[in-house]
């Protein structure tokens, strides 16, 4: 996988690199348990809203990024050994329609995760 990066893909799930047209943050990969849309649609300038918009009733996905630069900012803190979603109902995000956002860093890398899940 590009950027050195490499992620297990369950059987059954889908696995894009490229789903957005963001230069910056660098998309890395988007992960999901239903088929996705190939490249970047018309609203996808930031965030896969096309492929959040898809979700099914069962289903997750969840798209990760990495910011340049910025290894050392707060906010990022150490990846955990299991990542676990924050309380409460989904937020809404310019970028993409509503999920939670989990941030971590590793290997002086800063990471992103948006996971949306079916209703």
């Amino acid at each position: 996988m590009p950027g050195g990066l490499s992620v297990a893909v369950p059987v059954g799930w889908h696995l894009a690199r490229r789903l957005t047209a963001l230069a910056e943050p660098t998309e890395r990969f988007t992960l999901a348990s239903y088929p996705l849309p190939r490249g970047p649609g018309h609203e996808d300038s930031c965030g896969p809203r096309s492929a959040v918009q898809r979700i099914p009733r069962d289903g997750a996905l969840a798209f990760v990024f990495e910011y340049p630069g910025i290894e050392g900012k707060h906010g990022f803190p150490a990846r955990p050994r299991h990542f676990r979603l924050p309380a409460g109902p989904p937020s809404h995000y310019d970028c993409f329609p509503t999920g939670w956002l989990l941030r971590f860093r590793e290997h002086g890398r800063a990471f992103q995760i948006m996971v949306a899940l079916g209703p």
